[in-house]
């Protein structure tokens, strides 16, 4: 008797993004003690502005289809066909990563890869988007000493965007 390979209905896989850019770093680092079911915990906030977001990613972010996002607000060169801002409003991104500061002094954030970004605008340019956000995390003790030196600079940022698990029901399915 010859077994018979089954085909899953439903095909899971999910899309992470990498990005590396020159971002400005927001004035203020701020650790404030919130509820996380019956503890307390220090979380970390820290803003981000215009990380360069390459258009392949804005599918991951907006969440459509890949290569929607490329067709549908940029021309065959790259140019945005409209120059405005996209509001990502109620939408957190698991993320993970770091921020480095000048190479000579060593300044150096890890944020931890259970990280949120949220409060997301997408600002269209050519090839891209620039990014604003808020990243927060849960924070130890030393990580506000780590922040200090990045504040209000213009650092290397690295973050790994963690993209949502997606179902495909058609592939594979016939």
């Amino acid at each position: 008797m010859t077994a018979v390979k089954q085909i899953p209905a439903a095909k899971i896989e999910r899309r992470d993004v990498f990005v590396e850019s020159a971002a400005e770093v927001g004035k203020t680092f701020s650790a404030k003690a919130e509820k996380d079911g019956d503890d307390l915990v220090t979380v970390a906030h820290l803003k981000i502005a215009d990380l360069m977001v390459p258009r392949e990613a804005l599918d991951l972010l907006i969440g459509w289809p890949e290569g929607m996002a490329a067709s549908r607000f940029y021309s065959e060169l790259g140019e945005p066909l409209a120059y405005f801002t996209i509001a990502l409003e109620g939408q957190d991104y698991t993320v993970g990563g770091s921020i480095r500061g000048s190479v000579k002094t060593g300044e150096h954030l890890v944020i931890p890869a259970a990280a949120t970004l949220s409060g997301v605008k997408l600002t269209l340019v050519p090839l891209g988007a620039l990014l604003t956000g808020t990243l927060s995390w849960k924070a130890a003790g030393d990580e506000v000493a780590d922040a200090e030196p990045l504040l209000g600079k213009l650092c290397m940022v690295a973050l790994r965007i963690f993209g949502p698990v997606q179902v495909d029901w058609v592939k594979g399915a016939a």
